[in-house]
């Protein structure tokens, strides 16, 4: 079976789409303290605690558009505990990419042609990296020791003329998130992986009180995509099956 690879430059964040070193026995509390103050700072920006502490998933639907200018539809949605669902669209070709739990697949399918379609079983370190993304996307820098992972306070660095701090986000298995938040106001600059990919944040969306982004740019190895959303919906509740693996071979029918 023939598949377009159309999508394979797409993919944001979790492939599409949201960062680690050990903390040195000498940095003391106060470096902890100081930690502390910088998380806080980058999470008033986006929002207030209850808002941040009360969503339970994100939904985001867009455009993706390529660096050579071509197009396609997106759809994202991230649900505590561990579930995401990635769905792009290009031309007549659909990629689907999803987690539950400790299950991870992936299908692409034309649409114009509903019996070529093909489902993928992701490998255990691919399912720990959607798993870190569903993270790092619901929980807004905090609490990442309930996982068993790590946060470190890398010190400063001037990113686009903006002084930073560098926070990194240790997910174990080598994923990382580097963080670099603005010293004056918590903003998010931009996002680094252990990939050498680079996303940032553009413009603004607010729902239930929380700073959502308008466009995601992701740079990779001199490529970039961009992500703009039309719509952001925030704690609506999605059945589990939506992240199931489906039927890894196509129905004989009656």
């Amino acid at each position: 079976m023939k598949m377009a690879s159309l999508i394979n430059s797409f993919r944001w964040g979790a492939r599409l789409t949201a960062g680690l070193l050990i903390l040195s026995l000498c940095a003391g509390a106060s470096a902890s303290d100081e930690l502390d103050g910088i998380i806080a700072r980058a999470r008033v920006y986006v929002g207030s605690e209850e808002a941040l502490n009360n969503v339970t998933s994100i939904h985001y639907r867009g455009v993706l558009i390529s660096q050579d200018g071509t197009t396609g539809k997106v759809d994202i949605i991230f649900q505590k505990p561990e579930f995401q669902v990635v769905m792009v669209e290009v031309e007549n070709i659909r990629e689907t990419t999803a987690l539950s739990g400790y299950d991870g697949w992936r299908k692409v399918e034309d649409m114009n042609n509903e019996a070529d379609w093909e489902v993928t079983l992701l490998e255990a370190r691919q399912i720990r990296r959607l798993q870190a993304n569903v993270w790092e996307n619901l929980n807004w820098f905090r609490g990442i020791k309930k996982r068993n992972a790590e946060v470190v306070y890398d010190g400063r660095k001037e990113i686009d003329g903006v002084e930073c701090d560098r926070v990194s986000y240790l997910h174990g298995d080598g994923i990382q998130f580097i963080r670099y938040f603005d010293i004056e106001t918590g903003r998010l600059v931009v996002t680094e992986t252990e990939q050498g990919g680079q996303i940032r944040e553009e413009g603004k969306i607010t729902e239930l009180g929380i700073r959502f982004p308008e466009r995601v740019v992701t740079s990779v190895k001199g490529k970039s995509s961009t992500i703009q959303f039309d719509l952001v919906e925030v704690n609506k509740e999605y059945d589990e099956e939506l992240f199931d693996v489906p039927m890894l071979l196509p129905s004989t029918g009656s």
